[in-house]
Formats: structure tokens, C-alpha cells, sequence
């Protein structure tokens, strides 16, 4: 299989792009993040504070692109770029801050078929993003008819 990666205009390198094909809610979901959230742990220890389940697939009742979408929040964001090998031994790839200022982008993908399984968009604990990031998950979960995918 070809992967073809991406460059934008500053010449940073980009996630293959990612088909999107909605599915039925799935609450396996929920279980396979609180799996991932443990095996993160594991190779992040004390850095790692908290792994959010945020995203579409958090959103009990709509439909999703079947990929998990978790926010670990952690001691620092540099801490955390130390750690970058040990993400890697468990099949992320990092793309530092992919647009979105002091975060850091981590995807990783099935080898055989290169399908998206799992991005983590990472925030140092102090950052607003990530109380932003909960209120919009919280809204939509109290919310579910303001969700356009039922």
C-alpha cells in the first residue's frame, strides 16, 4: 500500500487524509477508550493526568467515524515530547501541533489497511482548550437533538 503524506504551505507534513464514513453509535466505543486510556498510562506513568474521551464517538446515540478521539492531558506539553518514543512503540505518530497552538497531534492507524484508529489531541494540564473541548462534548451529550448525525 502507497501512503501519500501531505505538506501544507509552510512546508509542515500532514496526517494522511482521512475518509470519513459515518456508523451507527457502536458502545464498544466507550470500553475501547477506557482500554486505550489504560495503555496510555502505561507508557506515559506520572506525566499523564487525565485521558478524555471527546469527540463523536463519546456522544452516546449518533452516528461517528469510527475512530476514537481522546484528549490525554498532561504535566507539560514538553514532558510530553520526551515521551514521543514510547507513543510511538505503541503505533502513534506525531505531528506536533497540527494548526492548533500548544497541543500536540498523535494519530495511529491500522499497519495492514492504514485506517484511522485513534487521535489524540494532547493539552498541558492549565490549557483552556481542553474545558473547551469538555463543555462542547458535555453540551452535545445533554443535547443529543442539536447533534445532525441521530
Amino acid at each position: 500500500m502507497r501512503i501519500i503524506l501531505s505538506i501544507d504551505a509552510r512546508g509542515t507534513r500532514l496526517p494522511p487524509p482521512l475518509k470519513v464514513k459515518l456508523h451507527p453509535y457502536d458502545p464498544s466505543w466507550v470500553e475501547n477508550a477506557l482500554v486505550e486510556s489504560k495503555v496510555l498510562a502505561s507508557a506515559l506513568g506520572r506525566i499523564l493526568l487525565f485521558v478524555h474521551h471527546v469527540g463523536s464517538t463519546a456522544i452516546p446515540g449518533i452516528r461517528a467515524k469510527p475512530v476514537l478521539d481522546l484528549m490525554p492531558v498532561v504535566t507539560s506539553l514538553p514532558e510530553l515530547d520526551r515521551h514521543q518514543a514510547d507513543l510511538e512503540v505503541l503505533g502513534y505518530e506525531g505531528w506536533g501541533e497540527l494548526g492548533l497552538p500548544e497541543s500536540r497531534y498523535c494519530t495511529e492507524s491500522d499497519p495492514v489497511t492504514n485506517r484511522r484508529l485513534i487521535q489524540l489531541q494532547c493539552y498541558a494540564e492549565a490549557s483552556p482548550e481542553i474545558m473547551r473541548h469538555l463543555a462542547f462534548r458535555d453540551y452535545l451529550r445533554e443535547n443529543p437533538q442539536h447533534c445532525c448525525c441521530l
